[in-house]
Order: structure tokens, then sequence, then C-alpha cells
């Protein structure tokens, strides 16, 4: 039979075997939340790659393939702006890109943590009106 207790020790487990081989492969694991009932224990487990020279996958992603979208690698980290479904414009800085997306391939961050996509050209468009204001 399952218990809490039983789940709280199996989670423990997993994350000193997860330490083995995150060292072994390079990768970070993420043990979700756990389910259980008297039969089976459910659990979603996501495992990413470490960071490359300070910078997250998608960062690393963006300095190295800017280019091939028409962007600059310095633009990581830089404002641009979302409009929301509520048609306000809430800044946002650039902080990777998704290369298997083909639409909306730059990863943004509002500032209260939100996560939007946008289209290279969006982000093009957007820092070229900047430099002309300027």
């Amino acid at each position: 039979m399952v218990t809490a207790k039983t789940c709280q020790d199996i989670r423990s487990e997993l994350n000193e075997a997860f330490k083995q081989l995150e060292a072994k492969y390079g990768v970070t694991f993420v043990l979700g939340s756990m389910r259980y009932n008297a039969d089976q224990i459910r659990a979603k487990i996501e495992i990413n790659k470490k960071p490359t020279d300070g910078l997250t996958f998608e960062a690393a992603q963006f300095k190295q393939f800017a280019v091939t979208y028409g962007m600059k690698p310095e633009w990581l980290n830089q404002t641009v702006y979302v409009t929301t479904s509520s048609l306000l414009d809430i800044p946002a800085n650039i902080i990777g890109l998704n290369r298997r997306s083909k639409k909306y391939p730059v990863i943004v961050k509002t500032i209260n943590g939100k996560l939007y996509k946008m289209s290279a050209r969006r982000v093009i468009d957007q820092m070229k009106a900047i430099k002309i204001g300027k």
C-alpha cells in the first residue's frame, strides 16, 4: 500500500539517483509533484540541458543562431514590447530562442515573470524602431 511517507522516501531516493545522472550526462532533473493511490505513484520528470557559459540553453541558442533569423546576438536581454490580449504593450526582455518554433521562435519575459513568444520579424522591427528613435 502506497502512503504519503512512501512517496517522500521515494522522492528523496530519486533525487539522490538524479544527482549521479546529472553529473554523468550534463543535464538537470526536476521531479514534479507526485500523485498516488493504493496501487501506484505518478510523477512528472523534467530533464533539461545544463546552462552553458552561465546562460540558459535558450539564451545560448539565441547567441549562436540569432544571425540566421536576421537578429543580432547582442539583442539578448534587450527590451521589446509585447501586445497582450487586452491590447496593452508590456515591456519584456529577450531571454532566448526556440529553434524548433518556426512562427514564434523568440522567447521574452515580462517584469512579472510571464513568458511570451514573438516572431523574429517583430523583434527586428522593434529594434530598428528603437535605433531610429534614438
